[in-house]
């Protein structure tokens, strides 16, 4: 698939506005997707000599956190996914994410931040401190994120966390089929 200046959200509510919530689904986009069609791909069976070829609506490439919940919108808006990714790894990366509201907005329309909201950590305040070495440094400046009407600005969780929790609840998403990137040959999109 190739998108021109959409974001992920804008792009699930131009392919179904099931997807997306009334009032944010009759924004007129200017920039349309463009190769959505059925995506035909073989899928190497144990025997060389056979292949079989499966028919999906949208197939998603990579299973980070973007591609498992972009899957899991598009399964749940009634489109036949496939999920093309390697293994999911075990361990700990160290890296953390900020969901900001939108993002945290849009788990919530999907009935994923029930399971994921208890394993991150808010973020209520921010300060912006000026470390340029300058003669003249403005003061440290502090936010909070009640004075814009937040419980939060963004809420941070580890990748490794909200990976996990986001291919727990593929696994179960009907209309989702999960293949390993070795069982996958060559496409025929």
């Amino acid at each position: 698939f190739f998108f021109k200046q959409k974001t992920a959200y804008e792009t699930l509510c131009d392919w179904s506005s099931d997807v997306c919530s009334s009032d944010l689904s009759s924004i007129n986009m200017s920039t349309k997707w463009i190769g959505l069609t059925p995506a035909p791909f073989q899928r190497a069976s144990s025997d060389r000599m056979s292949t079989n070829t499966e028919t999906v609506d949208i197939l998603v490439i990579g299973a980070g956190p973007v591609g498992l919940v972009a899957a899991i919108a598009l399964a749940r808006a009634g489109k036949s996914v496939a999920l093309v990714a390697p293994p999911a790894r075990s361990g700990h990366s160290g890296r953390t994410v900020a969901l900001m509201k939108g993002s945290a907005d849009f788990l919530d329309t999907l009935s994923l931040w029930g399971e994921i909201a208890p394993h991150t950590a808010p973020l209520a305040r921010m300060t912006l401190i000026d470390d340029t070495a300058s003669l003249f440094r403005p003061p440290p400046a502090r936010f909070n994120a009640s004075e814009i009407g937040l419980d939060a600005f963004a809420y941070n969780i580890p990748v490794d966390q909200l990976t996990e929790l986001l291919e727990n609840a593929a696994a179960s998403q009907s209309g989702l089929i999960r293949y390993p990137l070795a069982e996958i040959g060559r496409a025929h999109v």
